[in-house]
């Protein structure tokens, strides 16, 4: 849901980084190692991952009992490595202390994170589409905006502060808290029912169409690519049926074996086609922003 979740030692501990930020508290499973379950590594992404499916990231690590190495424990001595499995199956070398406290410092030098925090945004990934906005006017004079894969809401409470006075839609597999002068539907955009949900919700052509939408990766940099590149070429096949014909649509996209078939895909259906990579995006993020406006 966009907040911070662990036990109450967890949320004492960030206090110490952020404050007044909103703390739910769930089984200890959720994000703490103990020594007797340790975490896979995401390589693709660089960071460790829950080692049962779906593999979600591991914010902050605790290892409460320690786990040694040559008389070392390794809540102490950050040098301390030890063999854990990567999600294509391979072992590496990584120390797990040394790593969750970088991710604690970057989030704390993150300019974005602190601003999202200060600014009420439930993700740092609300400045990507005020970036996109402030380049391309995206919101101009616009009434309608459809956000898929919007989990956690940053996109559509961005939405929600620039359109005051018609319909917002967002669309994700998970559950989202509420926004205002937003509504959602839960469920797979990729099905059939799902988007004639959002048909009949709209009843008439959209103004701007989004897609962040992601899959839980597989480890396998190439299918990573490829499957978020399949998620946009359905956006684009639905789109061209159901946005305005001055309408934007804006997707997020990876350099992979179908990006020249989805630029060909959009040059076929809009007038104008974009690739925009925000200076919100992490440097070391190898996701842009396919940007299309004008229906042929």
């Amino acid at each position: 849901k966009g907040n911070i979740f662990g036990s109450e030692g967890l949320a004492i501990n960030i206090s110490v980084y952020v404050n007044n930020i909103k703390t739910e508290f769930l089984p200890l499973k959720c994000n703490w190692i103990a020594s007797n379950l340790l975490p896979k590594y995401d390589e693709i992404n660089g960071t460790f991952v829950e080692p049962y499916l779906p593999n979600n990231k591991i914010g902050i690590m605790h290892l409460a009992a320690g786990l040694w190495k040559n008389n070392k424990d390794m809540r102490i001595d950050k040098n301390v490595a030890i063999d854990i499995e990567t999600l294509d199956g391979n072992i590496i070398s990584k120390s797990l202390r040394f790593d969750s406290k970088n991710w604690i410092r970057r989030q704390h030098r993150d300019i974005y994170v602190r601003s999202a925090i200060m600014r009420g945004y439930r993700s740092r990934s609300a400045f990507k589409l005020i970036e996109i906005d402030k380049k391309f006017k995206i919101f101009y004079n616009k009434k309608t905006f459809l956000d898929l894969g919007a989990f956690p809401g940053g996109w559509s409470q961005v939405a929600s502060e620039k359109i005051k006075n018609g319909k917002i839609l967002s669309v994700d597999l998970k559950q989202m808290d509420p926004i205002n002068n937003t509504n959602f539907i839960l469920g797979n955009f990729t099905e059939t029912k799902i988007k004639k949900d959002i048909s009949n919700y709209f009843k008439n052509k959209i103004d701007i169409i989004v897609s962040d939408m992601a899959q839980n990766t597989t480890g396998n940099k190439n299918m990573d690519s490829l499957i978020i590149g399949e998620l946009c070429l359905d956006a684009l096949n639905f789109t061209k049926d159901i946005i305005n014909k001055n309408g934007f649509f804006v997707s997020k996209i990876f350099m992979g074996s179908n990006f020249k078939e989805i630029i060909g895909k959009a040059r076929n259906i809009f007038k104008d086609v974009k690739i925009f990579k925000p200076k919100s995006s992490r440097k070391e993020s190898k996701e842009n922003y396919i940007i299309c406006k004008n229906l042929k």
